[in-house]
């Protein structure tokens, strides 16, 4: 019989016989209850199984990525209305995109990790002696009038064309996925966007000094949403 490499009858008892089944390596068996009897299925085994999720595809397997988490030590950036400091939420923020982004195979390096001053020249050294693939500033925004509220992301014009094209695109998916005001995407002679030698975008999400946005970012699960909408971003521009 196909699939069956050898079939022994042995008697356990006076009443009752076990069926011993060593079956060939490229079949399996299962077995079902119908009424009163019991039924051995053998059948080939699938040629190529289901895929282990440990082997889903590294999309951005290779490229190396600089996630920078704006101010930290001294510089505290925003504060919002109830005193949430934007220090803090870039780098949990930042820690979150640098996960996801591990998960699709990127080498990805945080200008900071701790709450510790980092020099602007020092953001961009990391970026510039790592020859990294892109740089992303991750920053909340602030303002005087506390109605100011939207999403807004930031290239510089000596960046590559590339710089433009990922603003747009993380911009669009930052859109999609906060559901705040778009306030477009905007050219900025910001230090670490000018002197990096790779496509370069800062990121604003979100209003601090808003109450309403402040209160959003608060949420990590907003922050998620944050992190989705740049490594979104960076897989439909570098996959």
């Amino acid at each position: 019989m196909n699939g069956i490499k050898e079939l022994n009858l042995k008697k356990s008892d006076s009443q009752s016989t076990m069926i011993e089944v060593q079956l060939e390596d490229e079949y399996q068996s299962t077995i079902e209850k119908s009424g009163g009897e019991v039924l051995v299925i053998i059948k080939k085994k699938d040629a190529a199984g289901p895929t282990p999720p440990d082997e889903q595809k590294l999309l951005l397997d290779g490229l190396t990525i600089v996630i920078d988490p704006g101010h930290g030590g001294t510089s505290v950036g925003a504060v919002g209305p109830r005193g949430t400091r934007e220090k803090d939420v870039v780098l949990s923020t930042s820690l979150i995109i640098e996960k996801m982004l591990v998960q699709l195979g990127a080498n990805v390096l945080l200008t900071r990790r701790t709450d510790k001053n980092v020099s602007l020249a020092e953001r961009v050294n990391i970026a510039n002696k790592n020859n990294a693939d892109v740089f992303v500033s991750v920053h909340y925004n602030g303002f005087s009038d506390p109605s100011a509220n939207g999403t807004e992301t930031y290239w510089h014009t000596r960046g590559s064309n590339q710089s433009s094209r990922l603003a747009s695109t993380v911009q669009n998916y930052l859109i999609k996925k906060l559901q705040r005001r778009n306030r477009g995407v905007k050219q900025a002679n910001f230090y670490v966007l000018r002197e990096t030698k790779m496509p370069a975008i800062l990121i604003e999400p979100l209003f601090l000094t808003n109450p309403t946005e402040e209160t959003l970012i608060r949420n990590e699960a907003n922050q998620k949403l944050v992190a989705e909408a740049v490594v979104e971003g960076l897989v439909e521009i570098y996959s």
